[in-house]
């Protein structure tokens, strides 16, 4: 199978994103799991470990996602959907 290999733009990449809906946000800082948080959050995952897949699907989930079209440390920035 052969492979289209294309340069695409930063900006483009962002305009595209923007037309399918999304938008950017600078994103919170949160600090960094400490053990305590480690372990509710194992505790958690003990309690809910018999879900099946059914189940999840009347979970509410987030639909951010973080990607970084070039590297920079300073300004982390997320893309959102538009509610």
């Amino acid at each position: 199978m052969g492979h289209l290999c294309t340069s695409v733009s930063v900006r483009t990449v962002q305009r595209t994103v923007i037309n399918m809906g999304s938008q950017s946000r600078r994103s919170t800082r949160i600090p960094l799991l400490i053990a305590r948080h480690k372990a509710l959050l194992l505790s958690w995952a003990r309690k809910h470990y018999h879900r099946t897949a059914d189940d999840w699907k009347h979970v509410a989930w987030s639909d951010e996602s973080r990607f970084q079209l070039y590297r920079t440390d300073a300004h982390v920035r997320v893309w959102r959907r538009h509610h």
